[in-house]
Parts: structure tokens; sequence; C-alpha cells
């Protein structure tokens, strides 16, 4: 048995709901289609403008790509003098030697009865570092055993005795050798 709806709800009412559900059908496919065409006509204008603006940019692609030189070049000249930069620190740090070791070097060949007045240490643009000894000696005999321990030492190349001259002065009951020596410091 079949249960209508006519015995419990009034005509009036379901024609309503009848119209109601007759308008969300057609309306809601209506407004589908229209999308649809929506999205189809924007697509459309989408794949136009791109084309146009290829074209455009065909045109202008002498001078994108002419500006993009330039930049790439301006880049590697700052990555040039980078690098540039890089191995004149390099360089210098290189440069820079232990300077302590070479004065305990200097007090391991040093006899008592010689010492120093003066040491000056000279680097020229070249990177080779001078050395030059001021000082005083007891005798020119202790004073030649420093230069043979000095010109024994690898650390010291092309050890030279500028002067040695008697001084006026007096040390221990003894008139002392005053004397310079020059040399260079090798890398190593």
């Amino acid at each position: 048995m079949v249960l209508r709806d006519i015995n419990l709800i009034t005509d009036d009412i379901l024609e309503r709901r009848y119209l109601l559900r007759h308008l969300v059908i057609w309306g809601s496919s209506i407004l589908a289609v229209l999308v649809l065409a929506a999205a189809v006509y924007g697509y459309g204008i989408r794949v136009h403008y791109a084309a146009q603006q290829d074209l455009a940019d065909g045109n202008n692609f002498t001078a994108t790509l002419a500006a993009m030189v330039s930049e790439v070049n301006r880049e590697q000249g700052k990555l040039n003098t980078a690098l540039r930069e890089m191995s004149q620190i390099g360089a210098l740090i290189g440069l820079q030697r232990p300077y302590s070791s070479i004065l305990a070097r200097l007090t391991e060949i040093m006899n008592a009865q010689t010492w120093l007045q003066l040491l000056v240490l000279d680097t020229n643009r070249e990177g080779t570092v001078r050395l030059k000894l001021l000082g005083h000696s007891l005798s020119q005999e202790h004073l030649g055993e420093f230069i043979q321990q000095l010109s024994r030492d690898p650390r010291f190349r092309g050890v030279v005795l500028k002067y040695a001259q008697k001084s006026d002065g007096q040390v221990y009951g003894e008139s002392a050798v005053q004397f310079q020596i020059e040399c260079e410091i090798s890398g190593g």
C-alpha cells in the first residue's frame, strides 16, 4: 500500500515544494553551464594574452639578453675582485712568520760573550725578510764563533758581517768589539 502526501499536506504546499525543487535543479544547471562557458572564455583570453606576451618578449629578447649578460659580467667582476683580495690576504698570511722561533734560535746561537744592542726585521715587497743585528762582543774570536753558528743555521741565509770595530768603552776590563751583521731569513 502506498501512502500519499495528499492526505497529510495541503495542495498549495505541495505545489510550492515542487516549484522550489524545479527552480533549484534548473537554476543550478544553468549556473553550471554559465561557469563552464566563463572558464572556456577565460582560458581563451589567457592563451591569447600569453601568445601576445611571447611575441612582445621575442621583440625584447635581445635587450633582455644584453641586460642579463651585463649583470653576469658585473657579478663576475665582483667575484674576480673578491678572489684577488682573498689571494692577497692569503699571501700576507703566508708571509707572516713566527718571529719568536727566530729569536729563540738566536738566543741558542749566541754565546755569553756576545750580546745584541739592536735587532731589526725588515720585509720588502718581494716578501723576503732581512735581519739586521747590531751588538757587542768581548773579542773578535767570540764574534767569529757567533757568525759561524749563525751561518750554519739554515734559517739564516747570506750572513754578512758589515763591520766590526773596537769600541771606546771597556767591558769586564777588556775593550769590546762593536759589530753589525745582516742576513736573510729563509721562508721555511
